[in-house]
This record gives structure tokens, C-alpha cells and sequence, in this order.
């Protein structure tokens, strides 16, 4: 398993333990996640080319907690310096978050094979 890959499982271990065991709830919380990805990336782009910080900073703001949440480590980490960078401006922002489409792009496909893993591992524990 890649580093992405653990660090995805140890988070949605961790949102199941929270949530009592809750493993239906934590793949419906990394499908929206995972669904509205994309969305946020363009929402924070149109906010920072209009100039609109309070968007910017809302909506990084909420890619960055989510982000850790599912365990996509790297693109909360490129959200948090864009969040710090907007301080310089939103162009300083936008260039933070030029590998962020990429970044983007990697994890889902590592969402994709660990929810596959997620749901043989499901399967399994109730064939038992």
C-alpha cells in the first residue's frame, strides 16, 4: 500500500471509530467528499481571480479540513499554504494551488482503490 493509501486507511479507521463503527457513513462522507472535490478546486479559483478573499478563505478553508478528514494529507497541506499565502494576495494563492488539479487528480484514484479494498474488507467481515 502507498503512503497516500495509508494514510487514507488510518483516517476513514478513524472516522469509523468515531462514528461507532459507522462504515456506511464513512464512505458516504469520502463520496461527497470525492464528488464536490472538484467543485471546491473551481470554486476557490473563481473567488480568487474575482478577488473575493472571504470565499477563498472559506472554501480552502473547508478543502483543508475535509481533506485531512478523508486522509488526503497532501492537498490539505496545499490548501493550508494557499490559506497562509492569501496574506501576499490571491496571486500568491493561485500560485500555491497550481498542483493542486494534479494533486487532486492522484488522490482520487487512490480513493478509488482503497474504497475497492474498503469494500472487500466489508464483504469479508460479513461473510464471517
Amino acid at each position: 500500500m502507498t503512503t497516500a493509501g495509508t494514510d487514507l486507511a488510518r483516517a476513514w479507521a478513524s472516522l469509523e471509530e468515531e462514528l461507532d463503527g459507522d462504515r456506511e457513513a464513512v464512505e458516504r462522507f469520502v463520496l461527497a467528499w470525492s464528488e464536490h472535490l472538484e467543485e471546491r478546486l473551481t470554486a476557490v479559483g473563481y473567488a480568487l481571480a474575482a478577488g473575493d478573499e472571504p470565499a477563498a478563505r472559506t472554501t480552502l478553508s473547508t478543502l483543508r479540513q475535509s481533506s485531512r478528514a478523508v486522509g488526503a494529507h497532501h492537498l490539505a497541506a496545499l490548501a493550508g499554504r494557499a490559506l497562509r499565502s492569501l496574506d501576499s494576495g490571491a496571486q500568491a494563492a493561485a500560485s500555491v494551488l497550481l498542483p493542486a488539479r494534479s494533486v487532486a487528480d492522484d488522490t482520487l484514484r487512490v480513493v478509488a482503490t482503497q474504497l475497492l479494498a474498503w469494500h472487500a474488507r466489508t464483504a469479508r467481515a460479513q461473510m464471517r
